[in-house]
């Protein structure tokens, strides 16, 4: 309840392990057990790909927005969007994310943006045009009045999170992630920003609205009265809470535990079902293959929760247990336990807590014993 969930669903890796494209009908009896397994453990937030995400190096097109040039502007087929929207809300995925508007890292560019679907591989524009240039400018402020009217016709302003860019870090990328963040003001002022980034200064400075920093600093965000969700990917690792494939099961399963404790206000993962070679196309076998071929930067397991099967996501034994720790976050929000309670003095941050699987279950009978548990 009031804690978003996401893990970034990646539809190109559909696309390209089961052979098939947006425009197919099979693409989306293909997505909808991926959609339903996501909701089954507990996320409650589904990227949308509007535009080809803006992560990891050069993605294949994967553009539900169609577009044409019309005179100076240009003309927008909103059907496929509406139609993964439609499929969303069916799963009960009733919270959504849309595509990063800029660049990866600081915001530097405008995102690759294909006439069509991308389906011949034309582009916009240039990849190196500016952020904040004229002609981005102009495509934005066109895109985003249009989204905010689709937005409002189907009453998911108030569901909806928008992504500026993922992950800036350092003073160079600062200033174009705050150049394109005026930007926005200027020609969205209803859009709030809500970002991977882990240094402090983009929050103090007022550049997003929610943060979302890796547990390594989410706690100094909290400590600064700055609301913040939190976020762990292949970093950080030893102590730290992380989801990895040597990760021991009584530590993931901390995880709800440890995000309602520390006061997150959210969490955020970003590899659900990324199969390939790190920043390629090239897909990689998942079952054999665990780290994108990119260890030791990406550790194994990383990179994706499921694994691809004949009709839809295998489970891994981590996802499973990830879920059972979101439903001791609720039973915790139903015993309305307070986060400072001394039953959770023994969580003091992502890297010191309990790692012993008879803390979470005395807890656990503590609670479901107590006469005001509430709301399950």
């Amino acid at each position: 309840r009031d804690f978003p969930v996401t893990h970034w669903l990646y539809a190109d890796a559909l696309m390209d392990w089961y052979g098939t494209r947006l425009t197919d009908d099979r693409f989306w009896r293909i997505l909808d057990p991926y959609l339903d397994n996501l909701v089954a453990h507990g996320s409650d937030t589904l990227y949308v790909p509007t535009l080809t995400p803006s992560l990891d190096g050069i993605k294949r097109p994967t553009q539900l927005l169609g577009i044409r040039r019309d005179g100076d502007g240009y003309a927008f087929d909103w059907s496929l969007v509406r139609r993964w929207l439609k499929a969303a809300q069916a799963a009960g995925l009733h919270r959504l994310e849309w595509a990063h508007l800029f660049t990866q890292w600081g915001a530097r560019h405008a995102v690759r943006v294909y006439l069509g679907h991308g389906e011949t591989g034309d582009l916009l524009w240039s990849p190196e045009t500016p952020a904040t240039s004229d002609t981005y400018r102009a495509f934005l402020t066109q895109y985003l009045g249009e989204l905010h009217t689709l937005l409002g016709d189907e009453d998911l302003l108030d569901h909806s999170f928008f992504h500026l860019s993922d992950e800036p870090h350092g003073a160079e990328q600062l200033a174009s992630y705050g150049a394109a963040r005026a930007m926005l003001r200027d020609i969205a002022p209803w859009l709030p920003v809500r970002d991977a980034l882990t240094e402090i200064d983009f929050a103090r400075q007022g550049l997003t609205d929610i943060p979302v920093p890796s547990i390594t600093t989410a706690p100094d965000f909290i400590r600064e009265g700055i609301p913040a969700w939190a976020y762990f990917c292949c970093w950080p690792r030893g102590r730290y809470l992380n989801r990895m494939l040597d990760t021991p099961l009584a530590k993931i399963r901390m995880s709800g535990w440890l995000l309602y404790r520390l006061k997150a206000r959210g969490f955020l993962h970003w590899g659900y079902n990324y199969w390939y070679r790190r920043e390629t196309t090239t897909l990689i076998d998942p079952f054999t293959i665990n780290d994108a071929h990119a260890w030791p930067n990406w550790a194994g397991g990383d990179p994706f929760i499921v694994y691809p099967g004949p009709d839809g996501p295998i489970d891994s034994l981590r996802w499973e247990v990830f879920a059972e720790s979101l439903q001791d976050y609720a039973l915790l929000q139903g015993a309305g336990i307070d986060p400072d309670d001394p039953r959770l003095a023994d969580i003091h941050d992502y890297a010191d807590f309990p790692r012993d699987p008879g803390w979470t279950l005395e807890r656990r009978r503590e609670l479901l014993t107590q006469a005001d548990v509430k709301d399950l």
